[in-house]
């Protein structure tokens, strides 16, 4: 499955949105999220999605079409919470 981040919005700021978009994905195997045409994303709201999605996807995680900025947020995310062996980032803009 993919989504596409943009039809949520161009930024994204706060935990509670980040919870709101993971419960809008829903649960499965797995899920690409394409950041395509967004413009920013704060570092709670990248942690809060990472981390919701840790705790409802049991299988592959990417993320798709990152600014460099998100790239490293995400990356560091990804570390923290340490689900390096299932979350990827695939491509940059």
């Amino acid at each position: 499955m993919t989504v596409r981040m943009a039809e949520f919005g161009v930024s994204f700021a706060t935990r509670e949105r980040a919870r709101e978009i993971a419960g809008l994905i829903g649960s499965g195997r797995d899920v690409t999220i394409d950041f395509t045409d967004v413009g920013a994303a704060s570092p709670s709201f990248v942690d809060e999605l990472v981390g919701a999605l840790a705790e409802c996807f049991s299988g592959v995680v990417e993320f798709c079409s990152l600014s460099p900025a998100l790239s490293a947020l995400i990356d560091r995310q990804i570390a923290k919470r340490e689900v390096g062996d299932r979350f990827h980032v695939l491509a940059l803009v």
